[in-house]
């Protein structure tokens, strides 16, 4: 989930050449129907990626919340221009699992992402 545009395209192409299933959400109400949905389809998403702040509408914190009502377990990352955030900083407090500050590059969310799917193969 993020309010940018482009963020969310390239995220989206580079995720996808990559193998991973992806779909992008502008807010977190958009971000919340896409998970509940996927849920119900019997096909749930392993990782959600939520930022911090959008314009418009609720942001990576309201969003995580409402997401783990549906799915206690989820397993989310954090990003943000904003990393002077208190929040940010102490993201595992607001149930956040990585973080990752933006501008960030493809490799190093692909890194986090590998090391989430490994540690829950390996659980």
């Amino acid at each position: 989930m993020d309010d940018d545009a482009g963020i969310r395209d390239v995220v989206r192409v580079f995720l996808g050449s990559l193998g991973y299933r992806v779909e992008v959400a502008e807010n977190g109400e958009s971000a919340i129907e896409i998970y509940r949905e996927a849920m119900q389809a019997g096909d749930p998403f392993s990782i959600v990626i939520l930022d911090l702040s959008v314009t418009t509408g609720r942001g990576g914190i309201e969003t995580l919340q409402e997401i783990k009502t549906l799915e206690p377990g989820v397993k989310a990352i954090i990003t943000s221009g904003f990393t002077g955030d208190p929040i940010f900083s102490r993201f595992r407090e607001h149930g956040f699992v990585a973080a990752l500050p933006k501008p960030f590059h493809i490799r190093d969310l692909n890194e986090i992402i590998q090391s989430i799917l490994s540690s829950r193969s390996s659980a």
